[in-house]
């Protein structure tokens, strides 16, 4: 036993060591290399084959993603528990080999993680936690999180490797979606190692939360809602649920129609908070023009996707993707109407809530539509109005 464990230490640290060699001529990469030497476990880890010809992707922090941390946090990323880190370099593990070119494209890639810890991934019988990469259209993207004053740099392919450069200018990036719907930039280098590829990120990847926190976190704009589900005691039932799409209409929503989750009664309220509410976890990558899906409330919502733009019935979506631990928010710009209760579009375009299916929605390979919890919810339950709820908001508007 002794001997097998001192070779599978030693295989390990061959595919640590690899990653180490692999990295060297880049020294942006410095303050990760030097974490990898400081802490053997943490690299064997992060490092460690999951079994014959499997290969992975990481997501290497850069020297900037250090810096910008403490900046922020006012503490060494390298503080945070033994837990936390585990399950931070987990999520930048990606199950599979991905290339710059897999980047490309306005589809963008959902990828499956190493992250699989219930707590950040409640998603039962659904592998890994997920991210989302999009191309950033542009190789003079910069990072969305707040970067040191003159610290972004240029990936420079060089005979013997490549180096950084402190410039305006970066080379060939997309951008790296996680919980909150925090945004990193990714610098393609296809880099290569023993275990698979590696890219550079400016930022750490943030841990999925759940719905509530998350909505907690986005209170400038999901406040209301927060205040809608605590309302109508539903708060518990949805964090507890797996594989659902949350569709969220903005603070401005619920206050254009006339503050229902502090006026509307909660019996009304609670069913109105089901309509925004489906069954799967619905990534932008598997949203389809035309596709319609039953809610938890039994009703339909159907799906335009028009010149890059996505609606869900009527209500346009303002920021995708924003990962949760048991799914996906995607959030709105005003509370839906339900199909058939409008009859044109306006004179900008914009989808209205009629029309007929042209394909039914069921669970895809990142989602099975398990729930736990009670009350037969299948869902993160969100504001919207059914007809009647309608009809009595705006017979309060009107009083």
């Amino acid at each position: 036993m002794k001997t097998f464990f001192l070779t599978t230490l030693l295989l390990n640290l061959v595919s640590s060591q690899s990653l180490l060699d692999a990295t060297a001529p880049y020294t942006q990469l410095s303050t990760f290399r030097a974490l990898l030497i400081a802490s053997p476990a943490l690299a064997l880890n992060y490092t460690r084959s999951e079994g014959s010809g499997s290969q992975k992707t990481l997501l290497l922090p850069s020297n900037i993603a250090f810096d910008t941390y403490f900046s922020v946090f006012g503490t060494e990323f390298t503080s945070l528990s033994p837990a936390t880190l585990a399950a931070t370099f987990a999520y930048h593990t990606l199950n599979a080999s991905y290339t710059s070119t897999n980047f490309k494209g306005n589809d963008g890639v959902l990828a499956q993680t190493r992250l699989s810890e219930d707590k950040y991934n409640h998603r039962n019988g659904s592998g890994g936690q997920v991210l989302f990469i999009s191309d950033s259209g542009s190789s003079s993207s910069t990072s969305k999180r707040a970067t040191p004053p003159g610290s972004t740099f240029k990936v420079i392919p060089l005979s013997g490797g490549l180096e950084s450069r402190q410039d305006n200018q970066v080379g060939s990036t997309a951008n790296v979606t996680s919980g909150l719907g925090s945004a990193v930039v990714l610098h393609a280098v296809d880099g290569s190692w023993d275990g698979g590829k590696f890219h550079i990120v400016d930022g750490f990847l943030t841990l999925p939360k759940t719905c509530t926190d998350t909505m907690a976190a986005k209170s400038q704009q999901l406040s209301s809602l927060n205040t809608a589900l605590a309302r109508t005691n539903l708060t518990d039932v949805l964090n507890n649920l797996a594989n659902v799409t949350c569709l969220a209409p903005l603070n401005s929503a619920f206050l254009s129609s006339g503050s229902p989750e502090a006026n509307l009664n909660s019996s009304l309220l609670a069913d109105a908070l089901k309509f925004h509410t489906l069954p799967i976890a619905m990534y932008s990558t598997e949203i389809k023009d035309g596709l319609v899906v039953t809610s938890v409330g039994g009703q339909q919502v159907k799906v335009t996707v028009k010149d890059g733009t996505t609606w869900f019935n009527d209500a346009r979506v303002v920021q995708k993707n924003v990962i949760t631990n048991n799914g996906v928010i995607q959030i709105l710009d005003k509370i839906m109407s339900p199909m058939n209760t409008t009859t044109s579009s306006t004179s900008s375009g914009t989808p209205t809530a009629t029309g007929s299916a042209s394909g039914t929605a069921s669970p895809s390979a990142t989602g099975t539509g398990k729930t736990s919890g009670a009350s037969g919810l299948r869902g993160c339950v969100y504001g919207g109005l059914s007809s009647v709820i309608a009809a009595s908001v705006m017979s309060f508007l009107s009083f």
